[in-house]
Parts: structure tokens; C-alpha cells; sequence
């Protein structure tokens, strides 16, 4: 049996009808007029707003930006050319690429400066790094047992912090605008 919905007097108008809310015997009318008079109660504590801080990975997707063009800076000449570390081809700095050694998932090695180099697109990308010759040349150039070093080092564990990363980026901007200003170079 389906029970019909009850009448009765409201309290808010005085009227005769069906009540929308039985306990408070409210019609429909006066429910509805009263809950948008209502203010809404803030269940949140009102907190002062938050300083927005990047995130780690923001940070760090930044810092890459900024170390690599440190790195293929530092081996310009005064024209902007520099010269690809693993298979001497000449290009615009701009055109290069920070090849690393040891892979950039290594967080300890990925802002290492010895382990990353100029690199051509053919030899960091398509070669995935060149690494043998890579492992070779950086012997040559920072002595024998480098690129063994750096293979010992790509091992430890190293987390990033958001202050350190800030502080790395403010620091290798600096010694970009120097690079800049002594090779006289702003594309």
C-alpha cells in the first residue's frame, strides 16, 4: 500500500499543504526559500594562503633546462660553435645536445659536470650516447679511471630536495649569464 503524502499547516507561510520536511512540517515552497537563505556553515578552518612551492620534479625539469645549456655553453667558442664530444662534428651550440655518460635516470651522475658533454643529435640520440667512445674520451680528457668513476658514482643513491634544486638553478644561471657575457653570446 503506497502511503500518500501528508498534508498539514507549514509554519513558515500558514498555508495548508503537502510538507517537503515532516519534522520541521515545512512545504515545499518555504524549504526551498530557506535553504538558499541559509548561509553555508565552512567546515574548513580559514588558513592563511600557502607560498606555492614547485615541486620536485618542476624543479628538477627546470635545472635540466639550465645545466644543459651551461654545458653546451662552456665549450663554445666566441661564434657559438662547439664541437660534438664523441665525433667531433661542428655545430651551433644551440643545435647541440647534453649527452651524458652515464644515463640521466642516475640522480647522483645526472648533474655531474664531468659526466655530461656536447653531444651531436646523431650520437646522444641515435646512438644512445656513443658510450664506448664517450667512456674513452673522458679518460683522455679528465684521466685515466673517469668513466669508471662515474659508473661507481651513477650507483649511490641520491635524493633532491626543492631547496637544493632552487639554489643549484639560481647558481648555474649565474655561470650561464657569465658564459654569455664572455662570449658575447644571447640567441
Amino acid at each position: 500500500m503506497i502511503s500518500k503524502p501528508s498534508r498539514d499547516t507549514c509554519v513558515e507561510c500558514g498555508k495548508f499543504k503537502y510538507m517537503a520536511v515532516k519534522s520541521k512540517k515545512l512545504c515545499t515552497t518555504c524549504n526551498n526559500v530557506l535553504k538558499k537563505a541559509k548561509p553555508k556553515k565552512k567546515t574548513v578552518k580559514q588558513q592563511e594562503p600557502k607560498k606555492k612551492v614547485a615541486s620536485v620534479r618542476t624543479l628538477i625539469k627546470k635545472f635540466d633546462r639550465v645545466f644543459s645549456i651551461y654545458i653546451r655553453l662552456r665549450k663554445a667558442k666566441s661564434n657559438g660553435e662547439v664541437k660534438c664530444f664523441t665525433c667531433d662534428k661542428k655545430m651551433h651550440w644551440r643545435s647541440s645536445q647534453c649527452g651524458h655518460f652515464m644515463s640521466r635516470r642516475f640522480m647522483s651522475t645526472r648533474f655531474h659536470e664531468r659526466n655530461c658533454e656536447v653531444q651531436c643529435y646523431s650520437c646522444n640520440i641515435m646512438m644512445s650516447g656513443n658510450q664506448y667512445i664517450y667512456g674513452l674520451r673522458l679518460d683522455e680528457e679528465y684521466g685515466e679511471g673517469t668513466a669508471e668513476s662515474m659508473l661507481r658514482e651513477s650507483k649511490k643513491i641520491s635524493k633532491m630536495v626543492a631547496q637544493d634544486l632552487t639554489k643549484m638553478i639560481k647558481e648555474y644561471e649565474e655561470k650561464v649569464d657569465e658564459l654569455r657575457k664572455k662570449l658575447n653570446i644571447w640567441d
